[in-house]
């Protein structure tokens, strides 16, 4: 087979990928997948399928696997380039720039490093592939080819450069944070979450051990401390010394800077508490009136 290439296409649950990702060999594998990581999944709608959407789309597939490139031939003697439009240029140096500079944070793995130098790849890729998808539609559709087969236009590239910008990145580097967090980060993102929900100034480990579950029992304590002491080396805390150096920190001072830096996420954090809250309450009410 001259031009072999094989995709996989599944999901996964977080748990499961970091196992993989744990025992996995440093070869590139996991950095050249396209990661798809959803946020808090919410309350579905029940509506009724689009089934000429749905038609058009299974229809696309028929109709790729028995088109042909120009200049096709058995062996691939004489295959033909295709090409971006030169007015479009820009939007591919864009994709490059972006993920060169986030992989010159110091704080960037190697492991992300190596992902985000195979994005400007998956941009070419994925502008061949909406290159074929427009050009398959139209003929399915009866309208006329707007563009030469040979030569990617502007509109194909800019949407394919806002994909890979705004999702295939942003949801590469929250793959990499799922795939090599740690039960610590788990706890440590709580902690910040709730300090910033509450506003809170100091935090005790009575605050943490009273409203957290996971880290209430005395058996904890030793992940508490690890938590709280990877929020003191990120600048998030200080701790506070007691008299008596035997009994342990058990109270830290919140870094003032990190209410102004994250405001947003605070307000956002106590909304999506307060939300929590108002759906607890309207399940409980509504199994209580049904009973």
């Amino acid at each position: 087979m001259p031009n072999w290439s094989a995709c996989f296409l599944g999901g996964i649950q977080p748990d499961a990928i970091r196992r993989v990702a744990k025992d996995a060999v440093e070869d590139g594998l996991l950095q050249r997948f396209m990661f798809a990581v959803p946020g808090e999944q919410r309350e579905g709608a029940d509506r009724r399928p689009d089934s000429k959407a749905i038609g058009r789309y299974a229809a696309l597939f028929r109709a790729l696997v028995v088109k042909q490139p120009h200049g096709w031939s058995e062996h691939f003697n004489d295959p033909q380039v295709v090409r971006l439009h030169d007015d479009a240029q820009a939007y591919r140096v864009e994709v490059e720039r972006v993920c060169a500079a986030i992989a010159l944070v110091p704080d960037t793995s190697t492991r992300l490093q190596a992902a985000l130098r195979k994005a400007p790849g998956i941009f070419g890729r994925l502008c061949l592939v909406f290159h074929l998808i427009n050009i398959v539609d139209a003929a399915l559709r009866g309208e006329p080819s707007s563009t030469d087969e040979l030569t990617v236009p502007v509109a194909t590239i800019r949407a394919t450069a806002a994909l890979v910008l705004d999702v295939v990145v942003p949801h590469m580097l929250r793959a990499d944070a799922v795939m090599y967090d740690t039960v610590q980060t788990g706890h440590a993102r709580w902690i910040a979450h709730y300090i910033l929900a509450h506003r809170l100034e100091r935090i005790t480990v009575r605050n943490v051990q009273r409203d957290y579950s996971p880290l209430r029992s005395p058996e904890m304590r030793r992940h508490l401390e690890a938590a709280m002491g990877s929020l003191v080396d990120a600048g998030w805390l200080r701790e506070v010394f007691p008299k008596q150096q035997r009994q342990g920190v058990r109270e830290w001072r919140v870094n003032p800077e990190v209410h102004g830096v994250f405001a947003e996420r605070a307000e956002q954090e106590a909304a999506r508490r307060e939300m929590v809250r108002a759906e607890i309450a309207a399940t409980v009410a509504a199994r209580r009136a049904r009973t």
